[in-house]
């Protein structure tokens, strides 16, 4: 579980609503950052979203490695710039 919560855009709020947005970050631990592998440390982390229609798969990472973001667009996207 992640002890200070997540930042997650509204299309994420949205598309999951309150219980499940609640189940996705009861699911995840703070470990390190999913894209460049540094502890996350002790501030909110973005939580991603890649929906890729077979599978969604959530992850968190630094802000400043990844936008907070609901990523449908087939490709896992990996950077702070998301996809546009």
């Amino acid at each position: 579980m992640l002890p200070h919560g997540a930042v997650a855009d509204r299309r994420t709020q949205a598309k999951l609503g309150g219980e499940a947005l609640s189940a996705v970050l009861a699911a995840l631990w703070p470990d390190d950052c999913r894209s460049c592998g540094i502890s996350l440390g002790s501030g909110k982390p973005a939580l991603a979203i890649d929906d890729l229609h077979v599978l969604t798969r959530a992850s968190v990472h630094h802000r400043a490695c990844r936008a907070p973001r609901w990523n449908d667009s087939l490709t896992p996207c990996g950077d702070a710039r998301g996809m546009e």
